[in-house]
């Protein structure tokens, strides 16, 4: 499965409004998030699944499992601010990485409801970072 074409796809689908053609994508579950590339200084979107936080959004990054962690993820570490093109709104926030007690509190509350992530963060065989992404 080429993920670079299906990810642009579901990102056409998504700024266009209506259904995204990716089965099992669902608009209202995604944001597009655009950070800026590490070493390349140029903006690069991505679809990520998000879940509502006391202080915006957070977001996974498991790359659906992958051993690796995504680009995406390495970019905002390097460079917080980010954009989210989100179904209701479009803005832009920063990203926080969170980690110790709060990323355990949270990644429970997380996990409960979306049962996935356990599965994915045991396929990828580390920890999954958890991201909270708050409107600047």
């Amino acid at each position: 499965m080429d993920m670079k074409a299906v990810n642009q796809q579901v990102i056409a689908d998504f700024r266009a409004g209506g259904p995204i053609s990716v089965d099992g994508v669902h608009r209202e579950r995604i944001v597009l998030l655009t950070t800026t590339g590490a070493r390349s200084g140029e903006p690069r979107t991505v679809p990520v699944m998000f879940r509502p936080s006391e202080n915006g959004i957070l977001v996974v990054a498991s790359d659906n499992g992958s051993p690796r962690v995504p680009r995406w993820f390495r970019d905002l570490v390097a460079n917080p601010a980010v954009h989210v093109e989100a179904p209701d709104a479009e803005y832009d926030a920063r990203a926080t990485v969170l980690d110790g007690e709060k990323r355990d509190n949270v990644w429970k509350r997380l996990t409960s409801e979306l049962p996935m992530f356990l599965e994915q963060q045991l396929r990828a065989g580390r920890e999954l970072p958890l991201i909270e992404i708050s409107r600047v």
